[in-house]
């Protein structure tokens, strides 16, 4: 998807298709994760939609991300970087997109 693209419709607010199946994706990645536990999987889940946009959560939730996604093992955390790099907000993509 190029970096271009809106990920939200201005009208509505509902994500574009390229941003659902993103998101979609990436929570049923997390629902795979068996090093975490129900509650884990839940805030990580969560968290997904939160760093999409610029809210008074999405820094937590980025570090949340990050935190939750090592804890499940290396391999989920880079998936998650390809699969979010193109709907993540800008002020994301320093907390979370960076090779460690």
């Amino acid at each position: 998807m190029p970096m271009d693209l809106a990920r939200y419709c201005s009208g509505c607010s509902k994500p574009y298709p390229w941003t659902a199946r993103t998101l979609r994706a990436a929570r049923e990645l997390v629902e795979e994760q068996e090093a975490l536990t129900d509650g884990e999987r839940r805030q990580l889940a969560d968290s997904i939609e939160n760093v999409t946009r610029d809210t008074p959560f999405t820094a937590a939730s980025a570090f949340r991300i990050k935190r939750l996604a090592r804890k499940a093992g290396g391999p989920v955390l880079e998936s998650l970087r390809e699969l979010l790099v193109n709907v993540v907000s800008e002020s994301v993509k320093q907390a979370l997109l960076p090779r460690p």
